[in-house]
This record gives C-alpha cells, structure tokens and sequence, in this order.
C-alpha cells in the first residue's frame, strides 16, 4: 500500500469513528453544549436545540450570555468564574427560550484543555429537570394530602371511645392511642416499638402472621358498664330484700289500724304507715333511675283516656292534699283530645311527682292541674301540663339546681320536708324520654309552677264518650269486683308466701 492510500484509509477511519461520534452526540438525551474560552457557541446537540427551543444555526457563534436572563443570568456569571478556577460542580439553573417561558436544567460543566494543557472552553451536560420537578411537585402533593389524611386518621383514632393498637408481625406497637397508654400506664413514645409481652400484656388472639403483616386491635374498656351492671343487679336484689320486710309493716299497721287502738296509738299507726310508703315509693325512684341511666327503661305507646289518668292521679293523691287543708283542682281546656296513644303510666308518674312535690312545699292555699293544647290543629298534638301552687316558691339560683337527683335546693328544706330530689329528676328523663321538655318558674313567696310539654297522637278510632270521673271509675270497680267474686265463692285459693310475718298479714287480710 502506498504512503497515499494508507493517509487515505487512516482518513477514512477518523472519518467512521467521528461520524460514530456525532451519532452519539446528536442521539443522547442529554444537552450538549460546548462554548469557546470567549464563552461563544462552538458546538450544540439536537438534544440542546429542544432545550434552547432553537434550530442550532441560531444557536452557533452566538454568546452564552444570550440565552439566560434575570437571576439565572447571575447564577451562570457565577459559575462561568468557578469553571475557570478549575471547578466541575453542577448547579442548577433556567434557560431562557425565545417566547420567553424558562426550562429548570441542570448543567454539569467541566473545563477542555489541549494536549498541551491550554484550556480551549468548556463542555456542558445539560439535562431537563422539568419531568423531575413535575413528579417532584406530585410527590409534594401526595405526601403533603398523605400527611393531612394521617393527621385526620390520628385525630380519629385518638377521639375514639376505646383502645386502639396497631402491631407488626412480630407483636411489637407500631401505632397505640392515648387510651390505651393510660390503660397500660405509659407513655405513648415508650410503648411503640415495644413487644405485647414486655408490657404484660400475655395473650394475643388471631391467626399467624406473614412477614410485613400487621395485627390491628380495637377494645373498649368495659369496667364501667359491669360497674353499672353490677350496681343494677345489687339494687335489684336489694329492693326486693327491703320490700318483703317493708310489706309487712306495712300491712300489720294496716291490720292494726283496724282493731280498737287510742288516738294516739291511732296517730302513731299512721305515721309509720306514712313512712313505709314513703320508703317503697323511695324504693321505686331508685329503680327507676337506675334503668333510666343503664337505657332499660321503655317507653309504651298504647291507647288511653287523658281523663282517667287525670281523675285517677287526683284520686290518690286527694286525701294527703286534704290532710293539710289544701284543695286540689283539675282544669282541662276544651280543645285538649280525650283518647291519645302515648305511655299513661309514665304521664302517671310524673303528673304525681309534682303534685307531691306541690304539697310538700305548700301550707295554705291549693294546687292547680291544668291541660292545655300547646299545638294548631293542623299540628302534630303537643299538650302542655301545669302543677301550679301557692307555695313556698323558689329564688333563681334555687330554680336552677332543680332536677338533679338527689338534690334539695337547700340543705334546711331536705331537713324540714324531708325527701331526696329524685322525684324531679325522674320526672325530667321521663319527660325526656317521651319527646318532651319539662321547667319551671317560681319567686319567693309567690308559690311554683312546674310544666312540662309532651307529643300525643291523638287516638282517632276509640269511642269519644265521655270518660268517667273518678266517682263513677270507683263504682264501675265495685260492680266488676263483686261479679268476680261471685264467680269464685266457695272457691278454695292457694295463697304461697315465704315469709312468716307477711302470711300472718295475708291470713288477718283474708
């Protein structure tokens, strides 16, 4: 081969690989930039044209200085200095295209020297950053909505009436609510990472767990409801324990009120008959607060008589109001209906409460029941019941420690009238419970006014004769107790009573 032909294949070849190359350069995703010692464009890549959003005879022979503006334009100044100091850091920074939008890069520059050492510029490495920051802002996003739901979720789960642990699969907490560190008896920070085992805690019910598998445990602390449970079981017990004895005082006073006694044997009688009731009906309050707070007690819907609920309470209660020289007086407005659906024994209770309450504080003058109509007619039914008396009556700070159990207005009052307050506060969750609202007003020396309102539906397809007073209900019982009677005369009866003193009661009723 000639000296020519071998230049000319050693041409060829520089040719091939400078060819190769271009191909790589003109290929690679990243910006190539190479400027010149004067900072002068020398050579671009198409992947730098895209960048700079210019064809590249544009871009050729032009200063660097062209394409960035603003603080980009000192941050390039900055960098151009360092690079001549020898530094290749990278550093971020904006070009500028010519409809003036900005692309964040980044540039990672590095100084060309020749064979002897003589710097001929520099060679940037540009990269578009615009996808990175696009999916940086969404992980922003993401993390910042992940972080607000973590809060929510915390904030549930701390709120939650229970106890709460999240565990690994090796039984250690990852996540326990406050509750349940104040159950354990430490602080939050000291129980997660912590095993079950090591905060004695000993069994750990479920199936077996897979590596990265987490146990969640939810729990309420019930200790409280057997509290309760077994406060509603004792007072249970312990009623009927007090009742058997009770009856039978009860019923020897009544025995012994028949026979031939002194005035003051008399007198004495039937003060401790007094009592007794007293005591049995103290007895059913506490029942009756007690279901009341443990949810048991239901309230009835069935049809009834507004006037035999009223002449009956007034029929019992007539004679303790008369003993003390009050008078008791019934007024129901016209517009009032007479048959509703509702719960007439609980309308009972209350209706008596108040009136006994109305006599207790009461020494001259009388008591007035009164029913109105509170709703339109082309309303649902509201009636309105007021027990008005010509009492002692009540200051504003009094008024408002009313109908709480156990409580007197004054400690003087429970002294000289005796009682416990529990009558009012079972009057005002009975009201409650039917739907409606219970108040009252009062001033010293003025006498009281308790009201409550109750929802009715009015009980449209029972008869609507009038109903009897309490005179003709008394009557109507005889005849009906003495037919009965009559069935069975001659009859032998079968009469079980465990206790000895009440089955003498029941052989001197009989």
């Amino acid at each position: 081969m000639t000296e020519l032909e071998q230049l000319q294949a050693e041409l060829a070849q520089a040719k091939a690989l400078l060819w190769q190359r271009e191909q790589l350069l003109d290929n690679t995703e990243q910006g190539i930039w190479h400027l010149d010692n004067a900072g002068l464009t020398v050579y671009v890549n198409p992947a730098m044209c895209r960048l700079l959003g210019r064809p590249r005879h544009d871009i050729l022979g032009q200063s660097v200085f062209d394409f960035f503006s603003g603080p980009d334009l000192e941050i390039l100044n900055v960098q151009l200095e360092r690079r001549k100091q020898g530094h290749k850091l990278g550093y971020e920074i904006g070009l500028l295209r010519p409809d003036g939008s900005r692309v964040e890069c980044f540039n990672n520059a590095t100084p060309v020297y020749d064979a002897a050492g003589v710097k001929l510029g520099s060679v940037g490495m540009w990269t578009d950053l615009t996808p990175i920051k696009q999916t940086q802002c969404k992980l922003d996003l993401a993390l910042a909505d992940s972080m607000a739901q973590r809060a929510e979720y915390e904030a549930l789960l701390a709120s939650f009436p229970g106890i709460i642990a999240v565990l690994d699969h090796d039984a250690r907490y990852v996540f326990v609510n406050q509750e349940l560190a104040d159950l354990l008896g430490h602080p939050v920070d000291a129980i997660v990472g912590r095993s079950v085992v090591s905060l004695r805690v000993n069994r750990l019910a479920g199936p077996p767990r897979a590596e990265g598998q987490r146990y969640y445990s939810f729990g309420v602390d019930v200790s409280d409801i057997l509290k309760g449970r077994a406060r509603s079981n004792f007072l249970n017990h312990m009623s009927h324990e007090i009742r058997t004895p009770m009856n039978a005082i009860i019923g020897l006073t009544e025995v012994t009120l028949g026979t031939e006694l002194t005035p003051q044997q008399q007198d004495y009688l039937g003060k401790v008959k007094f009592a007794g009731h007293a005591l049995m009906d103290l007895l059913d309050d506490v029942l009756d607060l007690s279901k009341i707070e443990a949810g048991k007690l239901q309230m009835e819907v069935i049809p009834f008589h507004l006037s035999e609920v009223l002449n009956g309470t007034a029929a019992v209660l007539t004679g303790l109001v008369e003993a003390k020289g009050l008078s008791l007086q019934l007024i129901c407005a016209p517009e009032v209906p007479c048959q509703l659906l509702g719960d007439p024994k609980r309308l009972r209770q209350v209706l008596t409460n108040l009136i006994s309450n109305a006599r207790k504080f009461t020494e001259t003058g009388g008591i007035v029941v009164e029913v109105t109509r509170v709703s339109k007619p082309s309303e649902p039914l509201l009636l309105r019941f007021s027990v008005r008396d010509t009492g002692l009556g009540m200051t504003a700070a009094q008024l408002a420690r009313l109908f709480q159990p156990f409580v007197q207005t004054e400690a003087s009052i429970a002294r000289t009238f005796g009682g416990t307050g529990l009558g009012l506060a079972i009057s005002r969750q009975l009201v409650e419970l039917m739907g409606g609202r219970i108040w009252a007003n009062s001033e010293p020396g003025q006498g009281s006014t308790f009201s409550f309102e109750l929802p009715f539906t009015q009980d449209v397809t029972a008869h609507t004769a009038q109903a009897p007073d309490a005179s003709h209900a008394d009557r109507a019982r005889s005849v009906v107790d003495a037919s009965a009677l009559a069935a069975i005369r001659g009859a032998r009866i079968l009469l079980v009573e465990d206790n000895a003193v009440n089955q003498l009661v029941a052989v001197e009723v009989l």
